[in-house]
């Protein structure tokens, strides 16, 4: 900083901060006091206080920001970058200590308005974008596909607890070529969001921890998996099992897993073994897991008028469904056992203009699939 004197026969018309400072240092280094310098310079002692104490104030300021650790210096300074939109229409940084200001569209507007500069230059000393201070609040107009808002209808019309996902995915099951984000806007502007998780009631639990049992019509455990097949794709199998003897007594084989498919293979099972669906109660234990299916009411409401006795395993341990579990790993086994493998190779074609048979990776042998049906007592979902 200079503190070459001020010349007394240029008169001042505007205190730059250069002056100021050469003011101060002149009272600092005693050659002239306070009243002195105000009637020479023309400014009065309160002025002089002022600058002063700004002078000060910067000083503090720059010998602190530079012994203040740099970590802390970072963290605030990305305090003060995250702002919300009312610190930046003007307010003051109620986190960072000093008069930090964050200015918006709002600010550009009200000083283009009283003729203070052109936006550009405003745009430039408020460090706002142009483009945000060109920007108008328009009227948007909703564009809905009212056909594919049907379709939703009718589906949350028949179950009320389904989710965006799985209309999506109901959807792609009738051939409808639809995004999962289409069918959640749509939900979201009619209001048909399913805003209710279901809550389980899996009770009463097992008092036993061994599914084992030694007499059979005593404990049945029923469980499902799902096998990939050439011709129908992803397909459920749900199966009834006695604990006692380890047969399979009833199952449903079905492109869906809901509770209606499940109380199918549990139809089969009491007719195999009654001969007819009970209405009196048969002393059967029915073990299941903690499946929204096996929880569900229509399962829990059908299998009590049956006079089955339906018990919960405990979660994460599914060895006290360990019959159910041990027949879906080996059914599973047994038909993945015909998937052919990768490294096969292409057979040649047999004749001329034939074509080779073999599958992709993953997928099953016609001889797996489930255009054969596993049973007389099958049945395939709608």
């Amino acid at each position: 900083m200079s503190d070459k004197p001020i010349p007394e026969s240029e008169p001042i018309e505007r205190w730059t901060p250069h002056l100021k400072a050469v003011i101060i240092l002149e009272v600092l280094k005693g050659q002239i006091s306070v009243p002195e310098a105000a009637r020479k310079y023309g400014f009065t002692q309160g002025e002089y206080r002022k600058w002063a104490d700004e002078s000060s104030g910067r000083r503090r300021s720059a010998e602190d920001e530079a012994q203040r650790p740099r970590s802390e210096t970072s963290s605030r300074d990305q305090a003060i970058a995250s702002k919300d939109r009312s610190a930046r229409d003007g307010r003051r940084n109620s986190s960072g200590g000093d008069a930090t200001f964050f200015f918006g569209r709002s600010n550009v507007e009200r000083v283009v308005a009283k003729g203070k500069g052109p936006r550009q230059r405003v745009c430039r000393l408020l460090k706002v974008a142009c483009s945000a201070s060109y920007y108008q609040n328009r009227e948007r107009t909703v564009i809905v596909d009212e056909v594919l808002a049907q379709q939703i209808k009718h589906m949350i019309d028949a179950e009320p607890y389904l989710g965006y996902r799985m209309v999506w995915a109901r959807l792609r099951m009738q051939n409808f070529a639809v995004n999962r984000k289409a069918v959640w806007r749509i939900m979201q502007i009619k209001g048909w969001q399913c805003h209710r998780r279901l809550k389980k009631r899996c009770s009463p639990r097992v008092q036993s921890s061994v599914s084992i049992v030694a007499i059979s019509n005593v404990r049945w455990a029923t469980d499902a998996t799902y096998i990939w097949t050439r011709w129908d794709g992803l397909i459920y199998l749900n199966a009834i099992l006695d604990c006692a003897d380890r047969e399979c007594i009833g199952f449903n084989v079905s492109q869906r897993n809901d509770a209606i498919e499940a109380a199918w293979a549990l139809e089969d099972a009491l007719i195999n073994r009654f001969g007819a669906l009970p209405t009196a109660d048969t002393g059967v234990m029915l073990r299941t897991d903690n499946a929204l299916v096996y929880a569900s009411e229509l399962y829990r409401k059908l299998a009590k008028s049956y006079g089955l006795h339906q018990e919960f395993i405990r979660p994460h341990a599914p060895e006290q469904n360990g019959v159910a579990e041990s027949f879906m790993v080996r059914s599973s086994s047994s038909v993945y056992g015909n998937i052919v493998s990768k490294r096969t190779p292409k057979r040649k074609p047999s004749s001329p203009g034939g074509s080779a048979t073999t599958t992709r990776p993953g997928h099953i042998h016609a001889s797996a699939t489930s255009r054969q049906p596993l049973g007389e007592n099958s049945r395939a979902s709608k």
